[in-house]
Order: structure tokens, then C-alpha cells, then sequence
């Protein structure tokens, strides 16, 4: 692995290529448009941005917390057992299949436009987190606001956070492509 400083500045770099190539797909759109599903088990584009939210929310809290505190970095960081099991459900990559849990679960009334400003807001915030620990310490633990027992690197928690959001914008992008996508 590259150095850690030059990890963290990659995946700032990923997070932003892909909310601009997502964000770029949006303009003129309604939200109408964004919150047409092509049948009931699909989440339309913006329930895609509100389930990142819901996810994203607690974590960018505790993420901006740790980074106050965060020492100096000591050791290599080197994914843990629950960084590789969590990205293995929750990466594009769908590697293992799990429901979603249900304070996740996207709002089914539909959403406005303003659910991509919070998003964009909060993705900010994480960029400045990614920013802010580049030298400091990424074995640091935290446990995950969703399940107790839980508890993930740091690192694992910034990964698990850039790979989620892939997997989401690249199901919304994934809608947008389809012929039925009211255009």
C-alpha cells in the first residue's frame, strides 16, 4: 500500500470524482424525475442519496470527533476483521448480500432536492475529515452506531464510508441509464 497520507488522498480524490460524475447526471433533472422507481423493490435515485445519508450521518459525527483526538500515526493501518467483512456487504462490488437495516431504510414518500444539497454537505464534511488525518493514526477504534459489537479501524470506517457511497451512486447511475428513466 502506498503511504497512508497518499491512501487518504486517493480516497478523497475517488469520493469526489464520483459525487461529480453522479452530480453532473443530475443537473435538470426534477424530482420527479429522481424519485421514479421502475418497479417497488428498486430505490429511486434520491432514496439511493437518503439511505447514504442515514448511513452517513452518524458516522461522519463520530469520524469528526476521532479526528480531534486521533494520535500520531504509530503503525501501518491494515484493514480489521470487521473492515473486510464490512466492505465485503456494503462495497459496489456486492460480494455478500445483506438486507439493509431499517433505520437505513430510505424514506418511501418522496423526497425533494434538498436530499442531494444534504448530501453534498455531508460529503463535504467528510472530504475535510479525510483532510484532516492524513499523519494521524488509523488503527484507532470505533464502534459502529448501527451494531454495538461492531467496532472498526478508523480506516475501516473512511474505506467502508467511500466504497457504500460508490455502491449507492452507482445503482442511482445504474437508473438513470435505463430506457424507462423519464427523461
Amino acid at each position: 500500500m502506498s503511504t497512508e497520507s497518499e491512501w487518504l488522498a486517493n480516497l478523497e480524490k475517488s469520493s469526489r470524482e464520483l459525487d461529480e460524475r453522479t452530480a453532473s447526471r443530475l443537473e435538470g433533472l426534477s424530482a420527479e424525475q429522481l424519485n421514479w422507481r421502475p418497479d417497488g423493490d428498486t430505490w429511486s435515485v434520491l432514496q439511493q442519496y437518503h439511505h447514504i445519508l442515514l448511513a452517513n450521518r452518524p458516522y461522519i459525527e463520530i469520524l469528526e470527533r476521532l479526528t480531534q483526538v486521533a494520535g500520531t500515526r504509530q503503525h501501518d493501518y491494515h484493514p480489521g476483521f470487521w473492515g473486510k467483512l464490512m466492505l465485503k456487504m456494503v462495497g459496489p462490488e456486492d460480494k455478500l448480500r445483506v438486507s439493509v437495516p431499517k433505520p437505513l431504510i430510505p424514506s418511501e414518500e418522496p423526497l425533494t432536492l434538498d436530499t442531494f444539497s444534504e448530501y453534498m454537505a455531508i460529503q463535504k464534511r467528510f472530504h475535510e475529515v479525510l483532510r484532516n488525518l492524513a499523519g494521524k493514526d488509523l488503527n484507532g477504534k470505533l464502534t459502529s452506531p448501527f451494531a454495538w459489537f461492531v467496532k472498526l479501524k478508523l480506516g475501516d470506517a473512511l474505506h467502508m464510508t467511500e466504497r457504500h457511497n460508490a455502491r449507492h451512486l452507482g445503482k442511482a447511475n445504474l437508473l438513470m441509464d435505463l430506457s424507462d428513466f423519464p427523461r
